[in-house]
């Protein structure tokens, strides 16, 4: 394997669908790997305007960290979650977010994400009580779902949905092998 290519992969998709095990399981796996691990929290702010500027600033700079890190790297979420969340609060357009991509597009040939999704059910059923959204609220985790979707169809990065939905954890993780491999053929 060549040491010298940046690889960068972002997991991303509602709460409780099981990036962050399978974040866990790539870094077993390519182990001699040098990857930051980089977290994207929740768009903070104090009223509706503050998280809308918010969210599309940290989708900046959440696109400019991956391209002047020149180190590989994994990220739990990426700016598919602002686009996705917004609607919570009011809501960034898609094209708003694309706008944002189209001012990146040089990061394409590093940039891989993975979204996850699953059954509205399943995502509520798993819920540890820190998520973004009320459990309860079938309604809104299916626009959620509806909204990562969109956003995966839409970007110009290359991206694969994985829909997790009556999989174990290991069938999972080979199909983000087989993705991760299909674009970093190097990794074989």
């Amino acid at each position: 394997m060549n040491n010298a290519k940046k690889i960068v992969i972002a997991f991303d998709g509602p709460d409780n669908v099981g990036k962050s095990t399978q974040i866990k399981l790539l870094r077993k796996k390519y182990k001699n790997i040098p990857f930051l691990i980089i977290d994207v929290d929740a768009p903070v702010g104090e009223d509706f305007t503050e998280k809308l500027h918010y969210g599309k600033e940290h989708s900046k700079i959440t696109l400019d960290t991956i391209k002047k890190i020149p180190y590989s790297q994994i990220h739990d979420r990426i700016h598919y979650t602002e686009y996705a969340y917004s609607f919570f609060r009011g809501g960034h357009t898609l094209d708003d977010i694309i706008e944002i991509e189209k001012k990146y597009e040089e990061i394409h040939k590093d940039l891989l994400i993975i979204t996850f999704i699953d059954r509205v059910e399943n995502i509520s059923a798993r819920d540890d009580g820190l998520s973004q959204f009320n459990k309860e609220d079938h309604e809104n985790i299916v626009k959620l779902v509806h909204r990562f979707k969109e956003i995966s169809n839409m970007s110009i990065f290359d991206n694969h949905i994985i829909d997790i939905h009556g999989k174990d954890i290991d069938t999972v993780h080979n199909e983000v092998i087989h993705h991760v491999e299909q674009k970093f053929p190097f990794l074989k």
